[in-house]
């Protein structure tokens, strides 16, 4: 009967934690994105396939889904190894986000670090390990812009 009572408390307290907010969305828009690698001399190219498809699964969460217009959402990246530090390798990720809704844009830059495990990891698993830190610029571009949310 005891077991019970704490059984039925803590599924009581779970229910009091705080809950994880719905994504922000541009509300009547989906988001087109174009992700470009750059070095130190400022040259671009197109971003690894593999950070691509990862990031346009994020950004789909974002996009509303009956859009009646489409954003643009240029990312534009840069990853360059800082230091090593207790056996973790540091990469710097460093970049921008341009967001553009018909005449509304607005923009943000970052600078970043991500550890990886290995030498042998380059920029493109630097990158993949960004994803969700850019995610959370992207929800800031999103909630500070003057673009509509749900």
């Amino acid at each position: 009967m005891r077991h019970l009572a704490l059984f039925v408390l803590s599924f009581s307290l779970l229910g009091c934690l705080p809950k994880q907010p719905a994504p922000a969305q541009i509300e009547g828009a989906s988001i087109r994105l174009e992700i470009q690698s750059a070095d130190r001399l400022g040259q671009t190219e197109a971003a690894p396939e593999a950070v691509t498809n990862a990031f346009s699964a994020r950004v789909a969460l974002h996009s509303s889904e009956s859009p009646s217009a489409e954003a643009s959402l240029e990312v534009v990246l840069s990853a360059h190894r800082f230091s090593q530090i207790q056996g973790k390798y540091r990469w710097m990720i460093e970049g921008s986000m341009h967001l553009t809704l018909g005449e509304n844009a607005e923009q943000l830059e970052f600078s970043f670090p991500v550890f990886l495990e290995h030498p042998h990891e380059q920029e493109e698993a630097a990158m993949l390990a960004a994803i969700p830190m850019l995610e959370r610029h992207l929800e800031q571009l999103l909630r500070q812009g003057p673009f509509s949310l749900n």
